[in-house]
């Protein structure tokens, strides 16, 4: 993984350009989809074929028999076919970090006695790249995982006008069924709409050993605003068309794909408390998140999260009320820096060593490198103080508390 990082690092520095992304009206939908990032920017501009479906089939319809190495020449295939990339000088990079892949454990894993293997699921709008860090986690602790690539994703935003947010269950469950057939323990893990997917498998799942459901989009923003999306995906085809600015992820998002994102929160929500989700989960919020609710998620828990052994973990805000309430709540009320005001929606699961939203990357405030102090990281808007500009941090200062925090949940979902 480490060869893999350097490789990606050094081909990022190569084309990073930085640059401010103007705030407009489409701002809360760029915000749904994974908030304002700017990774990377190319001297072309991409072409008009992003607001163009790709060739079908865009859902994986495998055969009976086929397996998941089968699956990963597919989706391959279509990455590699269709990718609308930002210049022909990143097109090999950004096929890499959308492709699906699977790794075993680390070589000095002890493989002896019952296997664990993991399905990583990423957000609305990103790549498999985006659970990297998860997965070099799990693989030191010996697990076999697997990180999948969303139907839709990875290939050019017009491909979400074609999914609904089954498609996006099945491939997981799909992923999650043959690899039952290898390991012995399988724990699911997933990110805002990868949360929502594995825990609504989950429900289907009791078998399942674990969840860890980070940011888990089980009610999408403020209903007011996204909730319309379910009927205005009918006469309007996008929510927010912008040009290319990233890799990595989509800037442009379809009206279809927040829609699906709704439904999807919804159907999970129905289907965790319908009988009361027994498995073992451990929940992962930040207070001040502005893409998904996550106070609806926390009630969720409360309620329908049944097993002794979850746990719920909340950045920034205080909650008393809950933590008398349930034992099994936990609130982390440490800001790691001056220069960071709160954990936004995507700044938990992802190492200050990644190559591409880690500490070492462009990934927002447009300033040199000898400014970076005036960078302040916050997820409450932009109210901007004087000499100071706000962004939202793309990964976890404090990672190794993080590590420490899914080392306990895997010991005590053993047991």
């Amino acid at each position: 993984m480490t060869s893999k990082v350097n490789g990606i690092a050094g081909d990022i520095i190569a084309c990073i350009s930085p640059m401010r992304k103007t705030m407009r009206f489409t701002l809360f939908f760029s915000i749904i989809v994974s908030g304002a990032l700017s990774a990377c920017s190319a001297s072309e501009t991409a072409s008009t074929e992003q607001y163009i479906p790709s060739p079908s089939p865009v859902v994986w319809q495998g055969d009976a028999g086929d397996d998941f190495a089968t699956y990963l020449n597919w989706a391959g295939d279509r990455v590699r076919a269709y990718i609308n990339p930002l210049s022909s000088e990143t097109r090999d990079l950004e096929i890499r970090l959308s492709l699906p892949y699977e790794r075993g454990p680390n070589a000095e894993c002890d493989l002896k006695g019952s296997k664990k293997g993991v399905v990583l699921v990423h957000g609305l709008g990103d790549t498999p790249t985006h659970m990297d860090s998860l997965a070099e986690f799990y693989a030191e602790h010996c697990f076999v995982v697997r990180n999948v690539l969303l139907p839709g994703h990875g290939t050019r935003p017009a491909d979400l006008m074609e999914v609904n947010y089954e498609d996006w269950v099945q491939t997981v469950e799909f992923t999650l069924l043959d690899l039952k057939q290898h390991v012995d323990h399988v724990y699911l893990t997933g990110f805002s709409i990868g949360g929502a997917v594995v825990l609504h498998l989950a429900a289907a799942h009791p078998d399942i050993s674990g969840v860890v459901a980070i940011a888990p989009a089980l009610k999408v923003g403020f209903s007011v605003f996204t909730t319309p999306t379910v009927w205005l995906r009918n006469w309007v085809d996008w929510a927010d068309s912008d040009p290319r600015t990233s890799f990595a992820k989509y800037d442009s998002m379809p009206m279809n794909g927040i829609a699906q994102s709704v439904l999807l929160a919804e159907a999970a929500s129905r289907k965790i408390c319908q009988d009361g989700l027994r498995i073992p989960v451990l929940m992962v919020l930040s207070d001040d998140d502005n893409v998904i609710n996550s106070s609806h998620a926390s009630r969720i828990f409360e309620r329908c999260v049944v097993s002794d052994a979850s746990r719920l973990v909340i950045y920034q805000r205080q909650k008393d009320e809950l933590i008398k309430r349930d034992r099994r709540i936990e609130i982390n009320g440490q800001v790691p820096s001056a220069n960071m005001r709160n954990y936004s929606h995507r700044s938990m699961h992802i190492a200050p060593t990644h190559p591409v939203f880690g500490s070492r990357t462009v990934n927002g405030c447009a300033l040199p490198s000898d400014s970076s102090d005036l960078c302040v990281r916050n997820d409450r808007g932009h109210d901007n103080e004087a000499g100071f500009f706000f962004d939202r941090r793309t990964y976890n200062p404090k990672w190794q508390q993080f590590e420490s925090l899914l080392e306990s949940f895997i010991e005590e979902a053993a047991l």
